[in-house]
């Protein structure tokens, strides 16, 4: 993982392959808890993130297939209409079944500027 583009109000659906450490094989995530979160400021709080989602699929985010480690992120226009253009950060992490907490993936998250605003 590394930047992450969108159009401000653009439906967005992100897919992420999990691997674990530097050997890449795939990240089982049987019984885990992945958490997604964008912010503008790497240090914001986690209650001024523009966007946070996590596990289960109701919260935004479907793991696919826990053995190989797949998962999707969805992002509805609603979400990301309101999201300031420019750059962001974000970060994917996975809470295990003993609660350990891993960081898989990190980047820039940027938010162009859609031109077209209406939606009817």
């Amino acid at each position: 993982m590394s930047e992450i583009n969108i159009y401000r109000g653009d439906t967005t659906s992100l897919n992420l392959a999990i691997t674990s450490g530097t050997s890449s094989s795939a990240k089982d995530l049987t019984d885990s808890t992945l958490f997604f979160t964008v912010k503008q400021k790497k240090s914001d709080s986690d209650d001024l993130a523009a966007i946070k989602k996590q596990t289960p699929t109701a919260s935004g985010i479907n793991i696919t297939d826990a053995t190989n480690g797949l998962a999707t992120i969805s992002l509805s226009s609603d979400e990301t209409s309101e999201l300031k253009t420019g750059p962001h950060w974000y970060d994917v992490q996975v809470k295990n079944s003993a609660g350990c907490i891993s960081t898989v993936g990190t980047g820039k998250f940027i938010v162009a500027t859609d031109i077209t605003r209406r939606t009817s």
